[in-house]
């Protein structure tokens, strides 16, 4: 079944995720991408572990599925970087201490879960 897939049955499977079905609400066109690009995923892998030549129906599909999903932009955040260009140089400051703080607190939390716990004896 799989060596059959189509462009239709993925555009479709595509479609009905947009629109919902059963009940179920709609998704946007990233978490459809995400779907599609998943199963791309298992095909291959099974494929390579069943040694079969299977077409690659999901890049096949992918410009109608691009163009079919292109629509459906959301509004793209700030980028870091411009964030940090507007920001005053107190403020960069203040940025770059907190992030060295959080990684200073990540790096304590590593060396924390590879370590034994420390067991203090009396002296003889």
């Amino acid at each position: 079944m799989v060596s059959r897939l189509t462009t239709q049955q993925i555009v479709k499977f595509a479609n009905d995720r947009k629109r919902g079905v059963d009940g179920k609400p709609g998704a946007g066109g990233y978490t459809i991408e995400m779907d599609v690009s998943k199963l791309g995923t298992v095909m291959r892998h099974m494929a390579s572990l069943l040694d079969l030549v299977l077409p690659d129906a999901i890049a096949v599909a992918r410009p109608t599925l691009h163009h079919l999903l292109i629509e459906e932009k959301k509004p793209r955040k700030p980028l870091v970087a411009a964030v940090i260009f507007r920001a005053t140089s107190e403020q960069k400051i203040q940025m770059a201490a907190d992030r060295l703080d959080d990684d200073v607190q990540e790096l304590a939390r590593l060396v924390d879960a590879q370590l034994p716990p420390l067991v203090l004896e009396p002296l003889p």
